[in-house]
């Protein structure tokens, strides 16, 4: 058989030469499935060509982990990732994955960010440039990435009142109209402030609370009294 075929493992025993090893000698030291050989789909394999220290391939032998002797790193390919579990491999807590470079932090599997963070996203504050603001159509954004909407407040220059309404839609629909509103009913469950300086809830009754990323949100002031300038903060999870 040549030579560069033949793999040679040394494992040190303690104990004079002779004396032979116990059981329990063999299971501290080498620890192996069945009949003493590694088994199931995945090879756990040392490198012979001189540029990984260790492989680890698949069922046809492709190689899915390394760790180059050159780089010095442990690399992933062909679409394996790197996850943690919370408990015997079924809630995933974090995954890294090696066909988009992405990482993630809960257990939902199929994003491709951070996810599971709560956050705010500032809106564009609404200005009437110091006379009040008027009814209509203000501006359009699109939502950054996918979300989960949990909490929204409203920051008015001064006393007064005014209901904010969300409509959405996908951009091949473009545009939102008031029939994709997404902000509860007007005037009971949409942003308002009522004759105060500000206004917050976390009651989202008829709302749609899920939007993609890529998603149309046209802002639309519905009402409005005695405001000038009126802040918009939506609190946001992602998901």
């Amino acid at each position: 058989m040549p030579s560069s075929n033949v793999v040679v493992v040394e494992i040190g025993i303690p104990g004079s030469p002779g004396s032979g090893v116990t059981a329990a000698e063999k299971a501290t030291y080498v620890t192996l499935s069945g009949a003493n050989v590694f088994t199931g789909n995945t090879h756990f394999t040392p490198a012979v060509d001189g540029l990984d220290v260790f492989r680890v391939k698949d069922a046809a032998g492709t190689t899915v982990m390394r760790h180059s002797s050159t780089t010095k790193t442990i690399q992933f390919g062909t679409g394996a990732s790197l996850k943690g579990y919370s408990d015997a491999f079924t809630a995933e807590t974090w995954k890294i994955l090696s066909d988009f470079g992405t990482a993630q932090f809960d257990s939902t599997v199929d994003a491709l960010r951070f996810i599971g963070e709560s956050i705010y996203l500032t809106l564009p504050a609404i200005d009437g440039g110091g006379s009040v603001i008027t009814t209509c159509i203000k501006y359009d954004f699109m939502a950054p990435y996918n979300l989960t909407v949990t909490e929204w407040t409203l920051l008015g220059d001064q006393s007064g009142s005014i209901g904010i309404e969300f409509w959405k839609d996908t951009y091949a629909n473009h545009a939102p109209t008031v029939a994709d509103l997404v902000s509860g009913t007007t005037g009971t469950n949409n942003p308002r402030i009522v004759s105060a300086t500000k206004g917050q809830s976390s009651t989202l009754t008829n709302w749609t609370t899920t939007w993609v990323q890529g998603e149309i949100i046209r802002v639309n002031a519905a009402s409005v009294t005695t405001l000038t300038r009126c802040g918009i903060f939506l609190k946001v999870l992602k998901t």
